[in-house]
């Protein structure tokens, strides 16, 4: 079925509409292959109020992929642990209490996760009580980072740098100044999203949950981590003909089966992140649809009622999509660390003065490793992209995953909502708090190391898998925890294209303090988006 393209939106001042309008053909017809939705109904039962047309387990074989790249993980910690002797991995106590060994492993898991923990909260309060503030100073890290660099350049005498990263700072001011607006929209979302918090605490306990599980699971897994590592690279290195006395020997299949951890990691949290995300979309999608309502005629427990179903129809659909992100990042990481290698080798080679053809060989192979992992990096960014509003969608709706992520798609550009997804800075904002708190978490670890000796037992390869391992817990810590803003943004946006009228309804013509605040808001966003009343009321299509 195809129809006649929707009318394009009058052009606001802040030119946003622009490049849509004129792309558009009025003699071609626009053609869709998305489900219309169907409005939620008012019900004290979540299921009631967001039902599924045919309820079933969707996605299921990804969800038997998952638990079966549990119980391999759990296989090789168990089968590493068994077959090495090495004091790293020793838990028992010996007459003085902890060995050596096993100090240096619990100094390291808990620098890597008691401290993303502290920031994650410390970063919910602020942005719980000051909106505004968090998003203003997650983006003044950029240029005062810039600022800091070329500071300390200038007291080192590397003038050019310097004034390189200083113009960096300036080009990211200019950026501040000159998207103005799209802050001020991104601060009138947070202000909605947290006052939809205030009105639904259960986010703020599952995000704070979400944060404690996580760390939780990263202690456990960074152990799991060690012991398989040091298994490994032990095993291997008793085994070699050492050249020298630095070399590592490290066999293909000790490549491979660190390789399938570190997967197991990416995938483990994914899977967790994403998870939280439904449960939490669940309990914005109840405000957003119903929160007008009287109590008695909307869901009661809407946090459990998404939990249930996020763990039972739509868990093969997170499994599903948090596995393509998974694969993507463990991609990205090996060319991370090929690139690494190869530099390193070349440095090498520059040190020893070894002058031959090899050396423009080893430049053309970093290009192209650099190339692939810019190409990773962009494909993971879209996927996640991707992820978030389909696992909103399909928290309402309890379809498939690619289902979910094609008709969301459809319908976010059918209703011209991607123009206001574009112009929102707040999964931007939660990105830069995130490397922030990976550079803290690095500082912390680096002072433990300069400043202490409880990590002398551990090797450098033992640190340098360790700091990645941490990277990657703290990334995931910190952004599932305030993750909750860009959860409540992205759940607005598709009840906005699903059922408008839903947020400035009043009962009866009688507008309580919520039918008030929401008419406010709605003002505001019409005057930054002119048209937007218009676009997003375009009847759907008839089949």
């Amino acid at each position: 079925m195809s129809v006649a393209p929707p009318p394009p939106y009058a052009e606001p001042t802040n030119g946003a509409y622009a490049n849509w309008s004129d792309n558009i053909d009025e003699n071609e017809e626009y053609k869709y292959s998305f489900e219309i939705p169907e409005k939620p109904t008012p019900a004290p039962a979540y299921e009631d109020a967001f039902p599924i047309e045919t309820p079933k387990y969707n996605d299921v074989s990804f969800t038997y992929t998952f638990i079966a790249t549990l119980l391999g993980l759990a296989f090789l910690t168990y089968n590493s642990y068994k077959s090495s002797s090495s004091d790293i991995i020793s838990f028992s106590l010996n007459t003085d209490g902890l060995s050596k060994g096993t100090k240096a492993l619990y100094t390291l898991i808990l620098v890597s996760t008691i401290t993303p923990v502290l920031i994650s909260v410390s970063l919910l309060i602020l942005v719980y009580c000051f909106p505004m503030v968090f998003l203003i100073i997650g983006f003044l890290l950029v240029p005062l980072s810039m600022f800091s660099i070329a500071g300390t350049m200038i007291t080192q005498g590397a003038i050019f740098p310097s004034l390189m990263f200083g113009a960096l700072g300036i080009f990211s001011l200019l950026f501040m100044f000159q998207n103005f607006n799209r802050f001020s929209f991104s601060a009138l979302m947070i202000k909605l999203v947290v006052n939809a918090m205030n009105k639904y605490p259960s986010t703020i306990f599952i995000s704070i949950l979400s944060s404690l599980i996580t760390c939780i699971i990263s202690l456990v897994y960074m152990v799991s981590l060690i012991i398989i590592v040091n298994a490994r690279i032990t095993n291997d290195d008793m085994n070699c003909p050492h050249t020298n006395g630095n070399d590592i020997c490290l066999s293909n299949t000790s490549s491979f089966v660190i390789l399938f951890a570190i997967f197991s990691g990416c995938y483990i949290f994914q899977v967790l992140q994403n998870t939280v995300h439904v449960i939490l979309s669940g309990i914005f999608s109840s405000w957003y649809f119903f929160d007008t309502y009287d109590s008695t005629v909307k869901p009661k427990s809407p946090a459990l009622g998404s939990m249930k179903r996020a763990f039972t129809y739509c868990f093969g659909s997170i499994c599903f999509g948090s596995l393509i992100v998974s694969v993507i990042q463990t991609i990205r990481i090996s060319l991370q660390v090929l690139k690494s290698k190869m530099q390193n080798a070349r440095f090498q080679r520059d040190r020893d003065n070894q002058m031959d053809d090899s050396g423009l060989l080893f430049c053309f192979l970093i290009c192209i490793v650099s190339i692939l992992e810019w190409i990773a990096n962009e494909f993971e960014y879209w996927l996640q992209w991707f992820n978030r509003y389909a696992y909103s969608y399909l928290s309402m709706y309890g379809k498939p995953y690619y289902e979910s992520a094609k008709d969301t798609f459809e319908i976010l550009k059918y209703k011209g909502i991607d123009i206001l997804i574009n112009d929102s800075l707040i999964s931007t904002a939660i990105s830069l708090y995130s490397i922030l708190s990976i550079i803290i978490t690095a500082v912390v670890l680096q002072l433990t190391i300069n400043f202490s000796t409880l990590l002398n037992e551990m090797g450098p390869e033992m640190l340098i898998l360790g700091g990645i391992g941490s990277m990657i817990i703290c990334w995931f810590i910190v952004s599932s925890t305030i993750n909750v803003l860009d959860v409540g943004c992205v759940t607005f946006m598709i009840g906005l294209s699903v059922d408008p009228d839903a947020f400035t309804r009043t009962n009866a013509g009688t507008a309580s303090d919520a039918s008030i605040q929401r008419l406010q808001v709605w003002e505001q966003m019409v005057r930054y988006y002119p048209g937007i009343r218009e676009r997003v009321a375009i009847p759907w299509p008839q089949n």
